[in-house]
């Protein structure tokens, strides 16, 4: 038994930080309060920080129910622990069976919990970490396709968990296709009614209307557009109230996939934290 105080998260555990919210473990911190923590947290010692004496591998949502109990109700409450002296293939190995076993993670958390994974614990061995993990590399494969989604494209839906694996997936796939570009576009407009809903304390929209929304995106971009179409940005006019750049592509370029250009710029402004939009023009673009 130990202080939860002197116990750390370990760096390679992938919880969803929302699952460990009071709300979210009620149940849990009822449980324990009522019976006792019946399953011990699994910990390897800290050699590195005097203030800890171990980080926790497997049972962080006991850790912080333990240690909302001990900061409310049960002040002597101490965490149960198992202790284990193992390496860090052997610790992700154990986090990995914890999380899949217990309360799952969102497919997009584990994704990206496994592409950190890959290259801080695994050296980038796909295969070692397919075996290690007891997963098929198609899996493995198609799990760090997913981590590859943009994060506009994830803040468009209202939580993790409406993300599902086919449909991350498929989102994943699209990133990396020609329409990639109008999709980030897209979804990030929809992240920003996300937030500009929940600022007004409205519902955000659910799932199934976010996709209604991303799907014509597919549909209006065009197909002359092509991936690494080299064009160069030239500054025209530089002042403190206005900015004049020229692009200039390689290859002929459609009005609409100027404006699918434009849109992708502005989206990673509006990421870097500027607060920008692309002023509508009446005129019809008579462009295919």
């Amino acid at each position: 038994m130990v202080d939860p105080g002197r116990v750390r998260p370990w760096r390679g555990l992938a919880r969803d930080e929302t699952m460990l919210t009071p709300q979210s473990r009620r149940d849990l911190i009822n449980s324990i309060a009522d019976d006792g923590q019946r399953v011990a947290a699994i910990v390897r010692p800290v050699f590195d920080d005097a203030h800890f004496l171990y980080e926790i591998i497997a049972g962080s949502r006991r850790l912080a129910a333990v240690a909302q109990l001990r900061a409310t109700t049960r002040p002597d409450l101490r965490l149960l622990v198992r202790v284990e002296m193992v390496d860090d293939e052997a610790a992700y190995r154990l986090a990995d069976l914890d999380q899949r076993a217990c309360l799952p993670l969102a497919p997009i958390n584990r994704a990206r919990s496994y592409a950190r994974a890959l290259d801080e614990i695994y050296s980038g061995d796909q295969g070692r970490m397919a075996d290690q993990l007891q997963l098929g590399e198609d899996e493995l494969a198609a799990m760090l396709m997913v981590a590859r989604i943009p994060e506009p494209v994830v803040a468009a839906f209202a939580a993790p968990d409406d993300l599902t694996l086919d449909t991350a997936l498929a989102l994943a796939r699209r990133s990396a296709e020609p329409d990639g570009l109008h999709l980030l576009a897209t979804a990030t407009q929809i992240a920003m009614a996300q937030a500009a809903r929940r600022a007004d304390g409205q519902p955000p929209y659910p799932a199934d209307e976010v996709l209604r929304l991303l799907d014509p995106a597919a549909q209006a971009a065009a197909p002359t557009m092509t991936r690494g179409t080299p064009i160069r940005v030239e500054v025209t006019t530089l002042a403190s109230r206005e900015l004049v750049i020229r692009l200039t592509p390689r290859k002929a370029m459609s009005v609409k996939n100027y404006r699918l250009l434009i849109e992708a710029m502005l989206a990673g402004a509006g990421d870097a934290g500027f607060i920008v939009s692309l002023a509508e023009d009446d005129s019809d673009d008579p462009s295919p």
